[in-house]
């Protein structure tokens, strides 16, 4: 049997309450028709891939009654002063669990005209309009979560942003002393910004032989000084062509040469 269920926020974690039955609300996903992307903040995924996170159940953001034996009957049906404080809701569907984070935005009480054999205004009763697609999705059986927007989710699953850590003022210093890098025009820890942050966080320790690539690859978009060895770095944007590097996103096309840059990333088995 289908549950809709409405978790409705307090001040301490919130609840889970039951609202209705036997009803669908978003149309069934079977996972193996599914184009799944392992999580990257630099990654943009395509209109029919969504992110996936492995072994949910094991993650410290997943919801307690994701782990246990999840049963309908243990929850009580909602009370009408509660809805209001909704902040999301669980179609349960064939032992998916589909997800929606709601807003206050999404709640319409609004008058209506009427036009029948004679024109009325009417109070329309408060409604909750959903969007047509989850914001997430678990599939117990495979213990996998999709997603398509991480902000979107962070809202429920609390402590699921650590995906997306930004690097802390320590390790931002401790980056930008290596020794190809050169802060000009007053650059410093403080000028980087949170995009840049997330990308120093992720970026791989090892980088023997990087430079001449990036050197090569990077061209006019970010300048080295042969003289002292070192990438000079004195806005944003020479900050990111040189994490973009790191990252190796730099290619070269093999008909007709073309320098490109990979928006985003994805590896290949």
């Amino acid at each position: 049997m289908n549950h809709l269920f409405a978790h409705v926020k307090s001040r301490n974690s919130g609840e889970l309450f039951k609202v209705i039955s036997d009803e669908s609300v978003f149309s069934p996903m079977i996972l193996t028709d599914i184009d799944l992307v392992e999580y990257s903040p630099d990654h943009s995924i395509d209109q029919d891939s969504w992110f996936v996170i492995n072994d949910f159940r094991e993650k410290e953001f997943c919801l307690d009654f994701l782990r246990d034996n999840f049963d309908s009957k243990d929850f009580n049906s909602i009370d009408k002063e509660k809805f209001s404080g909704i902040d999301f809701i669980i179609s349960l569907q064939d032992d998916v669990f589909y997800f929606q984070r709601i807003t206050k935005a999404m709640f319409l009480e609004r008058k209506i005209i009427c036009f029948g054999d004679c024109v009325a205004v009417q109070s329309s009763d408060r409604r909750l309009m959903l969007k047509e697609f989850p914001d997430a999705v678990y599939f117990p059986l495979q213990d996998q979560l999709i997603f398509r927007d991480l902000s979107c989710v962070s809202g429920i699953f609390k402590g699921i942003d650590v995906l997306f850590r930004e690097a802390t003022d320590e390790e931002v210093s401790k980056f930008l002393s290596e020794p190809f890098i050169s802060l000009n025009d007053g650059y410093c820890v403080r000028s980087v910004s949170t995009l840049n942050r997330k990308r120093i966080s992720g970026v791989c320790d090892e980088r023997k032989g990087i430079v001449s690539y990036i050197k090569e690859c990077a061209g006019s978009d970010l300048v080295y000084d042969d003289t002292s060895g070192k990438f000079l770095i004195s806005k944003e944007a020479h900050l990111k062509n040189l994490l973009y590097g790191i990252q190796q996103r730099f290619y070269t096309t093999i008909f007709g040469g073309e320098r490109r840059l990979a928006n985003s990333i994805r590896t290949l088995s």
